[in-house]
């Protein structure tokens, strides 16, 4: 059995969803931090107060092309419209869904066997950075943290 993973990204409608036309040479770690309180008592030494957990971050960052490629997942064109949807998430202040995603396959067989999503969180982009690589394909650098609505 062979895992071939994805990213896909899209605005909280899910109206339009891109996917990632490369990927990383490893998924970003995903980071859950604890709130937990810790506090010192004269005579029965340091308790540790469990208060939940905090938000989800992770940064990522790797080429995107803007040409096609034997490589490419997907069409080359959704290099500029992620770009864009990072982009304008900072700027117009909006989440976006980021979802990895993996398809098991068998080796000797070309249907596939299943699909999972290993992570679909919405998010924030806390901070966005790409340039122009000697093939003029885009690298990017972001960092993300877990959006959660107020209700």
């Amino acid at each position: 059995m062979i895992i071939i993973a994805d990213i896909y990204v899209c605005k909280i409608d899910r109206k339009k969803v891109w996917q990632f036309p490369t990927l990383p040479e490893e998924f970003p770690v995903i980071s859950l931090p604890s709130k937990n309180e810790e506090f010192s008592t004269f005579n029965n030494g340091d308790f540790n107060l469990l208060n939940g957990v905090g938000l989800i971050t992770f940064s990522m960052g790797f080429m995107l092309p803007l040409h096609q490629y034997n490589f490419n997942k997907c069409d080359f064109n959704n290099t500029q419209n992620i770009i864009n949807l990072l982009m304008t998430s900072q700027i117009e202040k909006f989440p976006i869904r980021i979802i990895f995603r993996g398809n098991e396959k068998q080796s000797d067989i070309s249907a596939t066997a299943g699909n999972d999503d290993f992570s679909n969180i919405l998010v924030s982009v806390e901070k966005f950075e790409y340039y122009f690589d000697k093939n003029l394909d885009v690298v990017f650098q972001g960092e993300f943290k877990q959006y959660r609505a107020v209700k």
